[in-house]
């Protein structure tokens, strides 16, 4: 639906009765991936390329700048296991 019929991803994921991330994931790993413009391109095809270029790019410079980002433990957490190893 959002690639053949140009449907919206919120129209598609209530039309199908799935979420809409779910969806988002699905097309992210099914889709067919745009062909690169050559160079007789439209100028309409050159900025299509451009905008996702720019796309991808906000992506990996976000996924970039949250990988730098120092990973915090808590101490205590409620994540954490300890053994009480002492036999009374």
């Amino acid at each position: 639906l959002v690639t053949d019929e140009k449907y919206s991803f919120q129209a598609a994921a209530t039309a199908v009765g799935v979420s809409q991330k779910s969806l988002r994931d699905w097309h992210a790993k099914f889709a067919p991936q745009p062909v690169p413009c050559d160079e007789h391109a439209s100028l309409n095809e050159l900025r299509e390329e451009n905008q996702r270029f720019r796309q991808q790019l906000r992506r990996a410079e976000m996924e970039r700048e949250i990988l730098k980002k120092p990973r915090r433990i808590l101490r205590g957490s409620r994540c954490e296991i300890r053994l009480d190893l002492s036999t009374s």
